[in-house]
């Protein structure tokens, strides 16, 4: 597992840990701040660069609005033009066991998700975690569908290419959003 993945696992251990403590102190909370220390590289050891202006979008819903209607907890950070790179984390609310692994490869039917899926899209490859080659887990820490609620998860995964033959591309870090609107 990746150092920063070990990392964010252990410091929430710690803090639900630090939380579960009784104690007569208040304890006081801030709101943390926003995080995304994804990085994305491909089979030859570069990476993916996101262009200056990309942003997080963190949002719940049905999985497809209008054709799949199973809850889900969708991140995507990319743009702002629709030819810039940028990927997708798609998970079903009702597979998400905090702390607990949602695995890759998932395949599943289009109208029948199950767990997560990670689409990436680099202009020269599109890769999907449905894909051949595809391993890994994302891991959620914290998941509040409200509007305001946070959404926090490690991933350590590669995602394979929808193209035969394409290269893949490894995916590793944190993600801590605050849930709103889907992108425009």
């Amino acid at each position: 597992m990746h150092r920063s993945v070990k990392a964010f696992l252990i410091a929430g251990t710690l803090l639900a840990t630090a939380a579960s403590c009784g104690s007569d102190l208040p304890l006081a909370v801030e709101p943390l701040p926003e995080v995304n220390t994804v990085v994305f590289t491909r089979d030859n050891q570069t990476r993916v660069n996101f262009v200056s202006g990309a942003k997080l979008y963190v949002w719940c819903g049905a999985w497809e609005p209008g054709a799949v209607a199973t809850p889900s907890v969708h991140i995507a950070f990319g743009g702002p033009a629709s030819d810039a790179p940028f990927w997708r984390l798609s998970a079903v609310v009702s597979d998400i066991t905090l702390g607990q692994p949602l695995s890759f490869p998932n395949t599943f039917v289009f109208d029948q998700p199950r767990r997560a899926d990670l689409y990436v899209y680099d202009p020269t490859n599109e890769l999907s975690t449905q894909s051949a080659g595809s391993s890994g887990a994302v891991i959620f820490q914290a998941l509040s569908c409200v509007d305001g609620g946070r959404v926090e998860f490690a991933i350590d995964a590669v995602a394979g290419s929808e193209f035969s033959g394409g290269p893949s591309v490894s995916a590793s870090g944190l993600i801590n959003g605050t849930v709103g609107q889907p992108p425009p």
